[in-house]
């Protein structure tokens, strides 16, 4: 199995067409333009027919099946592209992409797409079955924000666009987490305006906000210390009815597991403790920021807070419920600890 990112998959297209892909990403975007890559060099190659099924749990797999059995001299070649579900990952599905692997032939390209990146471990059923299929693992990471303008730009560009810089950043805080409808809005605005360069106020007048983020985009934004961006995406889950204990937990544990670092810091070094707790190397960076600027006088006062909210949430006072995650959030991000400051949210 080749392991390839999502901006090398063109040059690996160019040197040579695969039988089998595997595309995760959670962002839509990225799959569905991996996708099309694929598809668009099968056709220079003579590929004619393309499937594609959203697997579910009524999926009829006979169907699917049939189409790789179809194996001839006269038969057309063709691909195949099946789209699921993180949370249809099972042992079911897994059997059954087993057998679909098993019959890939010459004019068959097998293309499996899912919206959570998956680690095959050495005894999983599919990693024997991948390896000897010279598989391809496109792995499209989402990228982190500071880096998201450069990658709008070069959407804009691709579609002989240009975006003035605050154009650009009104674009990322609008359609952060969500690049397909970005695409699609950049190609409404090729129609509106032809001759390519758009400012602000071109932008502002058709665009909605239609951002996506989750409780680990809130957890890394308050890490890193971004008051203003943890602002942003609370008002969006908000918005989207998240349920506040969810967020109140997956803080807490962050908060947890910070606290447990300050106070091992002194005999421990901070890598260990990483290595001890298996945190994955993106979220290191975080959590090291985040212990430099919150001191420990700071943390107590914190869980204060958190405390104080998981207590209204559970006797149901929550008419203020997300001012006070929004407090919270201010606290962790506070750069400078003055105890009168802390001490006024817990009142």
């Amino acid at each position: 199995m080749i392991y390839i990112n999502y901006e090398q998959l063109i040059s690996s297209l160019k040197k040579t067409l695969k039988n089998f892909y595997i595309i995760c990403s959670e962002e839509y975007l990225f799959i569905q333009d991996s996708i099309d890559n694929i598809r668009n060099t099968a056709k220079l190659e003579g590929f004619k027919e393309h499937s594609t099924f959203f697997i579910e749990k009524n999926t009829d797999w006979n169907i699917i099946l049939s189409l790789c059995n179809t194996f001839s001299l006269f038969s057309h070649k063709k691909t195949l592209t099946l789209i699921f579900h993180k949370n249809n990952l099972n042992s079911l599905l897994y059997e059954k992409i087993n057998q679909l692997i098993k019959m890939i032939h010459q004019k068959l390209i097998l293309i499996l797409c899912c919206n959570k990146i998956i680690k095959f471990k050495k005894n999983n059923i599919l990693f024997k079955s991948i390896i000897n299929k010279n598989c391809i693992y496109v792995n499209c990471l989402i990228p982190e924000y500071k880096y998201l303008p450069q990658l709008v730009n070069k959407i804009a560009y691709n579609m002989k666009l240009s975006l003035e810089k605050e154009a650009c950043q009104l674009l990322c805080y609008c359609y952060e987490g969500n690049l397909l409808e970005l695409k699609q809005v950049l190609e409404l605005l090729t129609i509106i305006y032809p001759y390519g360069k758009l400012t602000y106020s071109c932008i502002k007048t058709i665009i909605n906000d239609s951002s996506y983020f989750t409780s680990y985009n809130l957890i890394n934004a308050i890490l890193k210390g971004n008051s203003y961006r943890a602002y942003h995406i609370l008002k969006k889950l908000e918005q989207e009815n998240v349920d506040p204990l969810i967020l109140l937990r997956n803080i807490q544990k962050e908060l947890i597991l910070l606290l447990t670092f300050k106070r091992q810091l002194s005999y421990t070094s901070l890598k260990s403790l990483f290595d001890e707790q298996k945190i994955w190397q993106r979220h290191r960076f975080l959590l090291k920021i985040a212990s430099q600027r919150i001191s420990l006088d700071q943390l107590q006062y914190i869980f204060m807070l958190l405390t104080k909210i998981e207590l209204n949430i559970k006797k149901n006072i929550t008419n203020f419920i997300w001012l006070e995650l929004q407090s919270l959030s201010v606290l962790i991000c506070k750069n400078n600890y003055k105890k009168d400051f802390y001490s006024c949210f817990l009142t």
